[in-house]
């Protein structure tokens, strides 16, 4: 009778599970119906044997050591793309009447080394040119038209022009700009300035030199008999009613005397 090595001997009718000792070899019997993975983990020097079905996956399927390394973001081709909002400083006369002005911002980009996936092609490794993000800090410059008629706090959306995805977010620019310059000031579609005269004009009647927002001059008649801070009317030479709107408002001209 054929001795077997202790950590094997089993009372008989007793089922235990035998108690594995360092060195000692573990042998299984496969079942040609099941194949399956054994997983063995070392933890205070106890060995555990795990069986797992091949059609189940455990974190130790897709390599130990992926899981220490930073992984990958997932692919940013599979959303759209955010908005960038920027502010744009518009002039009181180019917002009234209209410009071309400059902007510089900053969008995120597709990484021209992963394709925006984060990671090398056909590599778990992350790529090291975007850090995993995908996308990389780009400055870009452009020009804004700016339509006449907008005033402080009007948004301006310039489709696809932020950072990318799938499709592009937008670029929205939000306007800053005053009501007011050293003389004209604009209440929503009308613009008011003063005009100065002499008490003689004002009185006897006569002219008086204006300027309109476009930098048209020319003059207006006064009437005889005029007060002090009445107000004369060049009509359609204001702000436009709406944005890009044809229809404008009208300028005011307070007559003061100088």
């Amino acid at each position: 009778m054929q001795t077997l090595p202790a950590a094997y001997l089993v009372p008989l009718g007793h089922r235990a599970t035998p108690r594995l000792s360092p060195g000692t070899q573990l042998r299984l019997k496969v079942d040609t119906r099941r194949r399956q993975k054994l997983h063995f983990v070392h933890k205070s020097s106890t060995l555990r044997v795990f069986a797992v079905d091949d059609d189940k996956k455990t974190p130790f399927d897709e390599g130990f050591w992926k899981n220490l390394r930073k992984q990958p973001k997932s692919n940013v081709f599979d959303g759209p793309g955010a908005d960038v909002r920027r502010e744009l400083n518009v002039s009181f006369t180019d917002a009234i009447l209209g410009a071309e002005l400059p902007l510089n911002y900053e969008r995120k980009v597709f990484c021209s080394k992963c394709k925006g996936k984060g990671n090398l092609p056909s590599s778990p490794i992350p790529c090291s040119n975007c850090k995993a993000e995908g996308r990389l800090l780009e400055e870009k410059s452009l020009t804004v038209t700016v339509p006449a008629g907008v005033q402080e706090g009007s948004q301006l959306s310039l489709k696809q022009q932020g950072d990318d995805g799938n499709p592009a977010g937008n670029l929205i620019v939000r306007i800053s700009a005053p009501s007011w310059n050293a003389t004209v000031r604009r209440d929503k579609q009308h613009l008011y300035s003063d005009a100065y005269v002499s008490q003689e004009d004002l009185i006897n009647g006569g002219a008086v030199t204006i300027e309109t927002i476009d930098g048209t001059e020319g003059s207006l008649k006064v009437p005889q008999g005029t007060k002090e801070g009445a107000y004369l009317r060049i009509k359609g030479r204001g702000a436009p009613e709406k944005v890009n709107s044809k229809e404008r408002g009208d300028h005011y001209f307070r007559l003061v005397v100088k």
